[in-house]
């Protein structure tokens, strides 16, 4: 069954599968090497101003700063976890630039009818579009929001396109973090990364080739509006 003819969970798992191949080759400082050759990289441009972006924000700047070799895309999870030194692989996180195609708006004015959303998640779960959806949902028609009531029609969730997703985010793919993106763009966090032990988790940082950590709750003050959702599948 072909991407475009698949059940839309199926297919958007093959699309965030085709997401997570490849992404620093090209762009990557360091030769294809074991984990041991990544660097601490504090004080490159691009993690002067996200650590700023955070600061401003209220959040403190991000735990780390790692530039990773060439043959981290092509390497299990386990070895970028290692790159990095996170405390597990669940604690390797991805944001996910995500679009409701049957919105009311066209722009991210709204937050909480907003086009698009970054959507961060770990590695190891799967994105539920249909949680993203019934939790969209809700919010519009929550007793706080009476003058919305937004039908279920207008709530379908897939990947931006490619274009959108650079636009809107200033961000190479495989470089998104949820900070000082182009656009202001609502947030959501899977409820499973706040859960996490130890805190640090780790997130694209703004080039292919690096990568930052940063505490759950920072993540949720240097994002913007950034609200905790359930929005994986149970079984993961």
């Amino acid at each position: 069954m072909s991407a475009s003819l698949a059940p839309p969970a199926e297919a958007l798992a093959s699309n965030l599968a085709s997401l997570d191949a490849g992404g620093a080759t090209d762009a990557s400082r360091i030769p294809p090497g074991p984990p041991e050759t990544s660097l601490s990289d504090p004080e490159c441009d691009t993690a002067k101003r996200l650590d700023a972006a955070l600061v401003s924000a209220g959040a403190a700047k991000a735990h780390s700063w790692v530039r990773v070799p060439a043959n981290y895309y092509d390497e299990p999870l386990a070895f970028r976890a290692a790159c990095v030194k996170a405390s597990s692989v669940e604690h390797m996180c991805k944001t996910i630039c995500m679009e409701n195609t049957k919105c009311t708006n066209e722009d991210c004015a709204d937050p909480i009818n907003s086009r698009f959303y970054l959507v961060v998640v770990q590695y190891t779960a799967r994105l539920s579009q249909q949680k993203l959806e019934k939790y969209l949902h809700a919010m519009n028609n929550a007793p706080l929001n009476d003058a919305r009531k937004i039908g279920k029609s207008k709530f379908h969730m897939r990947l931006a396109k490619p274009e959108d997703a650079a636009r809107l985010t200033g961000y190479a793919h495989g470089a998104v973090a949820p900070f000082a993106t182009a656009t202001a763009i609502p947030t959501l966090v899977s409820h499973a990364i706040a859960a996490l032990p130890g805190g640090v988790v780790f997130l694209g940082g703004g080039e292919p080739d690096l990568k930052m950590g940063v505490r759950a709750d920072d993540l949720m003050k240097g994002a913007f509006v950034a609200k905790t959702v359930d929005c994986t599948y149970d079984d993961d």
